[in-house]
């Protein structure tokens, strides 16, 4: 939502949670009426499996057959009630795009008082992702791989932190499923990249002609995208920045010398001629008028 208000201020969009509190495919297939089709939405985002997987059935040690069995259903059953739910969907809440999510990783591997989790159900969830991957190219939808995306993740920083997670930063945890909004900005960054998302809040600026100033007007459309402390974080872990909050100032043949920029009057930083004509990324300049609106939504 706070993606859609800073870089698509124009529209009017309306955000339904139909979530619940360990809910699963059955119970939203069960509740679909009331809480998705009565709301008549263009578009719905469906997402299980955490709570389908049986969590209990996959222990690292002592696995009994009862298990295996209780693995098998709890997958293939999954996948066929959010196929059932996608056709209910289309038939009775006049065909909206769906957009399926692969469901997150259990934090299994990840080291909590330096101690794994003693159950292991990521091959579980691995396997209804690759379900819902299936039944989403079948269906010519859009599937948003949390699955691998946050996978590949973990396993990337994980071999130089073992406390890593996209569940948290450091110790910082709540528990092995439920991520905090360092671990949710995660999710959005790879649902953008599922959707095609634009890259581009602004590009600004002009020519000095040699000149040794340059003023402008430019009513921008979009507005940067706002971080707190826990997002930020989350940066350098990811190539959000290069794919979906690139806010240009470029200004060509400027005098050579150094140069204070103004937005509105006030000043916003110091930056070469050379540095202004290659261009200069605004999108984390707190000082910019456009930075502490988007602050606002």
């Amino acid at each position: 939502a706070l993606y859609c208000a800073t870089r698509f201020p124009e529209r009017r969009i309306a955000w339904f949670n139909a979530g619940e509190s360990g809910g699963t495919a059955w119970s939203g297939l069960n509740r679909i009426g009331f809480d998705v089709v009565a709301n008549r939405p263009t578009k719905v985002i469906v997402m299980f499996g955490m709570n389908d997987v049986r969590r209990d059935q996959w222990p690292r040690v002592g696995v009994t057959e009862e298990n295996i069995r209780n693995r098998t259903n709890a997958v293939s059953g999954c996948v066929a009630t959010v196929a059932e739910l996608a056709r209910r969907l289309r038939t009775e809440a006049g065909a909206p795009e769906i957009v399926h999510l692969t469901p997150s990783p259990f934090d299994e591997d990840g080291l909590v008082g330096g101690k794994r989790a003693n159950i292991a159900p990521n091959a579980g969830l691995a396997a209804i992702a690759d379900g819902i991957r299936r039944l989403a190219a079948k269906e010519g939808r859009v599937c948003v791989d949390l699955q691998s995306d946050l996978a590949a993740l973990n396993a990337k920083y994980r071999a130089d932190d073992p406390s890593f997670s996209f569940m948290r930063r450091g110790t910082n945890a709540i528990d092995r499923i439920h991520p905090r909004r360092f671990g949710h900005f995660f999710f959005l960054h790879s649902y953008l990249k599922a959707v095609k998302a634009p890259g581009t809040v602004s590009t600004v600026g002009g020519d000095a002609k040699g000149g040794a100033a340059l003023a402008f007007s430019a009513l921008e459309k979009s507005l940067p995208f706002p971080f707190d402390e826990e997002t930020r974080a989350a940066l350098s872990y990811c190539d959000f920045q290069e794919r979906f909050n690139r806010e240009r100032l470029v200004v060509s043949n400027l005098a050579p010398g150094t140069y204070e920029v103004l937005v509105d009057g006030a000043p916003i930083g110091t930056w070469s001629a050379g540095e202004l004509a290659r261009g200069v990324e605004l999108s984390l300049n707190e000082r910019t008028p456009q930075y502490r609106q988007a602050q606002d939504f």
